[in-house]
């Protein structure tokens, strides 16, 4: 655990990938608990969580005051239909890497399965994801569904192109300059990222040495989803359908922002999307990234999604600053030994 910020009434800390917020078992050491240990056992105030496999920054508050103000940001961030609310609310970024083809950054959204919506930020282009999701407890996993489904829920995102990496078998993964729009998304993704870069390289230069049959860029044709989110069939995903330079496969970075907070949300929309995130076991489908790694690495190719809760901006509980902080932390994906936090008692 590394703290970012503290004073008397919020904790701001980075969570390493597959070290979870809380857990039912007294036997699994967890963020909070490192946190309370930190505060030599005081109590702590969980405002938000993050999937276990998951790494970003999670803000913690010190008394029961500052958890419901920070509580009613989180929920004011939209409104019931999936907009953005106004007034003081938790703004959160994720970065995530994805395989595919072309450039998404082409706006067309419908064949993503997101609206109309696509608008600028800055240099952005922004494409709006809205998908019916229902989570299935038994499982722990949700889907898609269509908006009749009884328990369904609205799930709203936005996303944008922050850059992209070619694959140059002489040079490995070559930035592609054309593409960037969000230098410092960019340059974070390949810091935070750099481990699954590294396999991804692997995983080419095996395939060019024939080791094992290329890998699939996401579910095959018919996983378009309609704006419904229903699939569309006999529709290409954008994967297949937007082949970019040279038909050059390509890895790239996403810069989301969250709009409603739903089970899985990112993961399970952008994969419905044809853009499974490297690394997501449980979302990435058939023909996603396990099946095409070599036998006996196939169950942790990658270890953990390359998912991260990059940026989160808050209105301070006590004294009404912005804030925004930055995840910072370098981070190899793999399981950590247990450590202990640095105690102040």
């Amino acid at each position: 655990m590394k703290i970012i910020y503290e004073d008397r009434h919020i904790l701001v800390c980075e969570k390493e990938a597959g070290i979870p917020v809380q857990s039912a078992s007294v036997r699994v050491k967890t963020l909070t608990d490192e946190v309370r240990a930190h505060l030599c056992g005081a109590d702590v105030w969980v405002v938000h969580r993050l999937d276990q496999p998951v790494c970003g920054l999670v803000v913690y508050a010190l008394d029961a005051r500052c958890a419901a103000a920070l509580s009613a940001q989180v929920g004011a961030g939209t409104d019931s239909s999936g907009k953005p609310g106004g007034g003081r609310q938790m703004e959160k970024t994720y970065l995530a890497l994805v395989r595919c083809r072309g450039d998404a950054v082409s706006g067309k959204s419908a064949r993503t399965g997101g609206t109309d919506d696509v608008f600028r930020d800055g240099n952005l282009h922004m494409i709006r994801l809205e998908h019916m999701l229902l989570k299935d407890p038994k499982t722990n996993l949700s889907r898609v569904v269509s908006g009749k489904t009884k328990g369904a829920k609205k799930a709203a995102l936005e996303y944008g192109i922050a850059g992209s990496w070619n694959w140059d078998g002489e040079h490995g993964w070559t930035p592609d300059g054309s593409s960037i729009r969000d230098p410092e998304a960019f340059e974070a993704a390949g810091r935070i990222f750099a481990y699954h870069m590294q396999q991804e390289a692997a995983r080419f230069q095996a395939q060019q040495d024939g080791a094992f049959p290329p890998a699939q860029d996401a579910p095959g044709k018919g996983a378009g989803m309609r704006k419904d989110g229903r699939v569309r069939k006999g529709s290409g995903t954008p994967a297949e359908e937007d082949t970019g330079q040279n038909g050059r496969e390509r890895l790239t970075a996403l810069r989301i922002r969250l709009l409603t907070g739903r089970h899985h949300q990112i993961r399970v929309q952008l994969s419905a999307a044809g853009m499974p995130i490297l690394g997501d076991h449980k979302y990435a489908g058939p023909s996603g990234n396990t099946a095409s790694a070599p036998a006996g690495d196939r169950q942790n190719q990658y270890g953990f999604p390359a998912l991260c809760a990059w940026q989160l901006a808050l209105v301070h509980p006590a004294d009404g600053r912005k804030l925004t902080f930055r995840f910072q932390e370098h981070h190899s994906f793999e399981l950590r030994k247990q450590s202990h936090a640095e105690k102040r008692c």
